[in-house]
């Protein structure tokens, strides 16, 4: 339901939509590698 992308390429239909810009999870990580620097002061 939430990665509506990964059932069209499983399925073999082609949606009329981009794919993602952002990858989530990956961006998370980041963000939150990102706070953790700043808590510390570094």
């Amino acid at each position: 339901m939430h990665e509506p992308w990964k059932w069209a390429q499983k399925a073999g239909v082609k949606l009329d939509y981009p794919q993602p810009i952002v990858d989530h999870k990956e961006a998370r990580l980041r963000t939150l590698a990102a706070y953790e620097e700043a808590r510390k002061g570094a």
